[in-house]
């Protein structure tokens, strides 16, 4: 049976009958351990060379009890070499179906950097590698004088400490004590094989003292893109190890849980050291299971000493560009106040505490920079929560922390530059009823001069769908 006609013009993948489609995915899959592609039906020239191709770019590996599908994989390519070039983004996740919407995550897959070693010269198109709760094997062959192969883009999604997510099906720590890598461990012998321009990466632990590493990092690695996460900071490891120059565009959580601010002051030498070249930074500010606590709230806090030196961190980077924070705002009924003493657990907000954060930091933010995005969180006191009166949007007040300092004039005159100022807001369901249509009422008000220079921008996004450095 043939589909389509030999033209190369032509899209075979559009005329494909359902039940010929339905029939090519039967054989492909995983039925009575059969785990080779077969030979199921002759298709045409345009089938062949449209319609595979497109199902290749990408290939899931699912996490397995009993069997190890990479080895598997490794297989295939070994009898489809005709195939194999198609292949542009391999994933391995410890998912266990690829629907992964309503499935029970598995805990973790083990991927071997001896396998995945062998696997990388047979796939010469591959521009993505991504390990989704990976636990990285130790390799018994692996040779630092091999240099990295150069990809697009590496993410590593390391396994996380259920001490922490309170999740008991996570493997612990990652360290899983005697199998498996650390963290950084598995980030440099990962580094050893790719060469990634963009390297992301996810959950990871904290612990009081982490364990040397096995593997070093490699050395002069050129990274242009960069996301850190929330527990991927770690000064020695990356200035000694990033080629000065070269990060362009960085994404990390600011360590909201560190009350003596060490890892921030880390932050800010790693940026005083390879910040020269950053043009794009994002971060998040706020941490949802941590109500601001540690961010402004907590008894340790001294605003000076905190908000100075976020501002000294996005200082270092002087041909900054582009600018993106994740910010709260807090709705209030009449009479509560974000200073009130029984806000967010009996922790006090000084009077004249919420007023200043966006003054302080923008004061020492680059001269350079022409666009400013602020994802805002709509945080909702106990108290208002629980009260019906909320939903009355004509009573609802709001606490920008303090935004209106970015509607003064002198924003205009540092920034003469500016081209973009995009605020988004959460609105449906999850928002409090009226919530949306007050902050941005009050965001107009507020940012009068920013609307007035044509660069104002609001942007509302449905609760839950703002994709960018969700907690």
């Amino acid at each position: 049976m043939a589909t389509g006609s030999d033209n190369s013009t032509s899209c075979a993948i559009a005329r494909l009958p359902l039940e010929l489609l339905r029939q090519v995915f039967f054989e492909l899959a995983d039925q009575e351990d059969q785990y080779s592609l077969r030979s199921c039906i002759t298709v045409s020239q345009d089938w062949h060379e449209v319609a595979l191709p497109v199902f290749l770019r990408r290939v899931v590996i699912l996490h397995h009890v009993f069997k190890d599908r990479f080895a598997l994989f490794g297989v295939w390519l070994q009898t489809h070499k005709d195939m194999r070039k198609n292949i542009k983004v391999l994933e391995f996740t410890a998912d266990i179906y690829l629907d992964r919407r309503n499935a029970k995550r598995s805990s973790h897959i083990d991927v071997f950097l001896d396998t995945l070693k062998d696997v990388l010269p047979d796939l010469p198109a591959l521009d993505e590698l991504h390990l989704t709760r990976a636990i990285i094997l130790a390799p018994s062959t692996l040779s630092s004088t091999t240099p990295p192969r150069p990809i697009r883009a590496l993410t590593l999604h390391a396994t996380e400490n259920p001490y922490e997510t309170g999740d008991d099906d996570e493997v612990v720590g990652g360290y899983n004590y005697g199998f498996g890598l650390s963290m950084f461990s598995a980030l440099s012998a990962m580094l050893s094989l790719v060469a990634p321009d963009t390297l992301v990466l996810k959950g990871g632990y904290t612990f009081l003292s982490n364990p040397p590493g096995s593997f070093p990092a490699p050395t002069n690695m050129k990274i242009r893109r960069l996301d850190l996460g929330e527990y991927w900071l770690d000064l020695p490891y990356w200035r000694g190890h990033l080629a000065p120059g070269t990060l362009e565009h960085f994404t990390a959580m600011w360590p909201w849980r560190d009350r003596n601010n060490d890892r921030a002051h880390q932050f800010h030498a790693l940026m005083e050291s390879v910040g020269t070249a950053v043009r794009s930074i994002q971060l998040c500010m706020y941490h949802p299971e941590a109500n601001m606590v540690y961010f402004m709230l907590n008894p340790h806090f001294n605003e000076g000493e905190d908000w100075g030196l976020l501002g000294r961190t996005l200082g270092a980077c002087t041909r900054l560009r582009s600018l993106a924070l994740r910010m709260p705002v807090y709705a209030l009924m009449p009479g509560e106040q974000a200073d009130d003493s029984d806000f967010f657990f009996g922790i006090s907000f000084p009077p004249q505490h919420k007023k200043k954060f966006y003054s302080s930091v923008f004061s020492a933010v680059p001269r350079s920079l022409r666009k400013l995005k602020l994802v805002l969180d709509v945080e909702t006191p106990p108290c208002s929560r629980a009260n019906p009166r909320l939903s009355q949007s004509q009573r609802i007040t709001i606490d920008a922390l303090g935004l209106e300092a970015l509607g003064e004039p002198w924003v205009l005159e540092r920034f003469a530059r500016l081209e973009r100022v995009e605020v988004v807001i959460p609105t449906g369901p999850g928002v409090v009823y009226g919530c949306d249509e007050v902050l941005e009422t009050k965001l107009r008000r507020m940012l009068g001069n920013l609307s007035d220079a044509g660069i104002l921008r609001i942007v509302k996004v449905p609760s839950g769908k703002v994709e960018w450095m969700m907690p």
